[in-house]
């Protein structure tokens, strides 16, 4: 008959692998973007990380309160702005003279929600 074209079943087929590649794919993307954002994070707390060993230097113990780290140790939470993470909402959550633990809480309402990065004097960076 000479026509040209696709068949109905050749169709079907086309929209069943593309969705199968679908399914496969947007989760694995999903994790790579996840994986992204909490890069930004551990940026910041490297920031962070930064400040407390210049403060460390300093005073032979580790910033308990914020201001000394924007004072002694040269924190500036604008600097290490993050998308998805409140860099300017961290805290020292326990502090001694060996140790530190930071936290920064991820955006309210963002992609992020609900999630926590933190790091230790050692730049142990856990996310949960």
């Amino acid at each position: 008959m000479g026509r040209k074209g696709f068949t109905l079943i050749e169709l079907l087929i086309v929209i069943i692998i593309i969705g199968v590649l679908a399914a496969v794919g947007i989760p694995v993307l999903r994790g790579y973007i996840d994986e992204a954002r909490y890069a930004e994070a551990d940026a910041a707390l490297g920031a962070i990380l930064t400040a407390q060993r210049v403060y460390h230097a300093k005073h032979n113990t580790y910033a308990s309160k914020d201001f000394q780290l924007r004072q002694d140790g040269g924190f500036d939470a604008n600097d290490a702005s993050s998308r998805y993470f409140e860099v300017s909402k961290y805290r020292l959550v326990k502090v001694t003279n060996n140790a530190f633990i930071a936290k920064i809480p991820g955006i309210i309402g963002g992609d992020m929600d609900n999630h926590f990065a933190t790091i230790d004097q050692d730049g142990d960076i856990t996310h949960n």
